[in-house]
């Protein structure tokens, strides 16, 4: 009887251990706003730490059941916010910004863009179409579940499923493919948890910022995966000013699908 309650202690540890999460907290500083956007803070696994002063180990693997947290209460920041450049291609289960965290997101990281041309075929299914390109190379580029926008950013595409480099399957409203579309990757921070996005009363996340005539992001959607959840009891806002920095939102789940693009 012992030896039976000893091996299923020990099943019972390696299977929850198997779905352990990481908690990071950032430990970049504020850094500031400029024209540039370089005197900002990059996203990056040095600025992630699982101590909140920066003691313990740092981010080095994206997971995509890390808990990511802004705490307006950590050391070394100024009026409890954080400027952020070359956001990356990232994945959690949670992000989370708590005690009056302001972060605010301003450039991205340089997105890969696909050689070659394509072009539509016949739409099924709604708005699902088949993409056939010509000295492409989609699948050294792309992968299922990135979003691909076009060379004027008037079209953000869903990527179904890759089957060679001149092949794939996305989904889109766009009825036509301007001519001699080439596609670019954009970057998505995907949330997958639930709890999964969590915005505290006093907080704010927001994407894009005014920095004289224009807003410092490109093409960029925030995924809420399905099953994820958010609950912003703070600030959540994005700008956009001109249509080739079109922002768009995706938030989906397995009932519906909601997609807001803003440009001014």
């Amino acid at each position: 009887m012992k030896k039976l309650l000893l091996s299923m202690g020990a099943l019972l540890c390696i299977t929850f251990s198997s779905f352990s999460q990481t908690t990071y907290y950032w430990v970049g500083g504020s850094g500031s706003q400029n024209t540039t956007g370089s005197t900002a803070i990059p996203w990056v696994a040095a600025n992630w730490n699982t101590a909140q002063v920066g003691s313990g180990s740092q981010r080095t693997v994206s997971a995509g059941n890390d808990i990511l947290i802004f705490d307006g209460n950590a050391p070394g920041l100024a009026a409890k916010s954080v400027y952020i450049r070359d956001l990356p291609r990232d994945s959690t289960g949670q992000l989370k910004l708590v005690n009056g965290a302001k972060v605010f997101v301003l450039t991205l990281a340089p997105v890969a863009t696909a050689t070659g041309t394509v072009a539509f075929g016949a739409a099924y299914g709604g708005v699902t179409k088949p993409v056939t390109g010509t000295g492409t190379d989609f699948s050294t580029t792309l992968r299922k579940g990135d979003y691909i926008f076009n060379a004027d950013y008037t079209t953000m595409s869903e990527v179904l499923s890759v089957s060679s480099d001149a092949d794939l399957t996305i989904a889109s409203d766009a009825s036509v493919a301007p001519a001699g579309t080439t596609y670019s990757r954009a970057t998505a921070l995907y949330i997958k948890g639930n709890p999964g996005l969590t915005i505290d009363a006093g907080c704010s996340l927001n994407f894009g910022i005014s920095v004289g005539s224009s807003s410092q992001l490109g093409a960029f959607v925030l995924a809420i995966q399905p099953g994820a959840t958010g609950i912003v009891n703070g600030d959540f806002s994005f700008l956009s000013r001109a249509m080739e920095r079109g922002l768009l939102l995706m938030i989906r789940d397995r009932l519906f699908s909601l997609r807001v693009a803003i440009a001014s």
